[in-house]
């Protein structure tokens, strides 16, 4: 999950720090794709959120930062584990779900 690996050519190599897929996920036609992030710091545009992220997932991977026309919604102050059941996720789940 680290890396997003989705197939055995992503490995060719070994992972890198500047690693990208070998080729690009295949994309399903009329699927909405829905991304939520989030940075343990105050702004998900630092340096620090793009290295560190959520304490696990880095920013620009967990906001599919290669997805340019995924909907993305960007957290603050929150780690990997506390998406699990924080208030403000499930607001977003609702309102992308139309709930």
């Amino acid at each position: 999950l680290k890396y997003g690996a989705t197939s055995d050519a992503d490995w060719r190599d070994g992972p890198t720090r500047r690693w990208r897929p070998a080729r690009p996920v295949a994309r399903v036609p009329q699927v909405r794709y829905c991304f939520i992030g989030s940075s343990l710091g105050a702004s998900t545009d630092t340096w620090f959120a793009q290295t560190l992220g959520d304490g696990l997932v880095p920013t620009p991977s967990s906001l599919a930062a290669e997805l340019a026309d995924a909907e993305t919604v960007s957290l603050c102050g929150l780690h990997h584990m506390q998406l699990l059941n924080h208030p403000a996720v499930y607001a977003h789940l609702r309102r992308i779900l139309g709930g």
